[in-house]
């Protein structure tokens, strides 16, 4: 259901002097006229994209250039600055063609992701998870049952220290893609920084654990040590094949943690 454009919100800001991200957008954008063969054939998928789906056939096409981008932010890696530059005005691109849930998404995601980089003031931080938690609400508000956004939204209430909601959205995502391998981490996470460590893992919370290590095992067990949530993830393998892999990874883990040499200096 296509609803008005709402307006955009503005490119965040550049790193810190530690990241700073130089000024690409010439070079993004590319220098000049294309030669006239490579116009053509945009004009011709220009066309067949209109002819296809008009509106939404471009906003699609205009999608393209920052894909690669959307994959790397969605595969847990840092895209480049360039990538970054590519993912925002591609995505805003696709929203000026067509009101879509998938460009608010990935904005939604993009912005939660440069808080780590970007908010070194409470401010900053506050500001960034605010345009996260607008992108994702408009999102979901287009596709309810989208598990990549209900995940991510559930994580951006935890950053929001609004742990109420974020289990409220996890226990939609959960009942909505009862199994989603590709966002069982994050349902991990938020299952059990949520819940108190007392109350026992829900079917779903565990479900999510086995999905996540399945799935990702290095980056469960990485998420598992820096919880301190070992004891607690290995309740939810009691009588699954996968529980003993489970307890190895982790003392592997907590042994080379324990085997970094430390820091001579005062």
């Amino acid at each position: 259901m296509s609803e008005a454009a709402s307006e955009r919100p503005e490119h965040a800001a550049p790193p810190d002097g530690r990241r700073r991200r130089p000024d690409r957008r010439a070079e993004a954008l590319g220098r000049g006229v294309p030669p006239q063969p490579v116009g053509a054939l945009l004009s011709l998928t220009a066309a067949v994209a209109l002819a296809l789906g008009g509106p939404f056939g471009l906003s699609r096409l205009a999608e393209v250039p920052g894909n690669a981008a959307v994959q790397l932010l969605y595969a847990g890696e840092r895209p480049t600055d360039a990538g970054y530059v590519r993912l925002i005005d591609s995505r805003e691109a696709a929203l000026r063609r067509a009101e879509r849930a998938a460009p608010h998404r990935d904005l939604g995601h993009f912005y939660l992701a440069l808080v780590d980089e970007l908010g070194d003031t409470e401010e900053r931080r506050r500001e960034l998870l605010g345009r996260a938690e607008s992108e994702l609400v408009a999102a979901l508000s287009r596709s309810p049952a989208d598990p990549a956004a209900l995940a991510v939204l559930a994580s951006t209430y935890m950053a929001l220290e609004r742990d109420q909601d974020a289990r409220l959205w996890l226990e939609r995502a959960q009942r909505i893609a009862p199994y989603s391998p590709e966002t069982a981490l994050l349902r991990a996470w938020v299952a059990l920084t949520t819940e108190p460590e007392d109350v026992p893992l829900g079917p779903s919370d565990v479900r999510d654990l086995r999905a996540a290590f399945a799935h990702d095992r290095d980056r469960f067990v990485q998420m598992i040590v820096e919880l301190g949530a070992g004891d607690r993830a290995l309740t939810a393998f009691e009588g699954d094949g996968d529980g003993y892999a489970l307890r190895a990874a982790l003392l592997r883990a907590n042994e080379e943690g324990r085997s970094e040499p430390t820091d001579p200096r005062p």
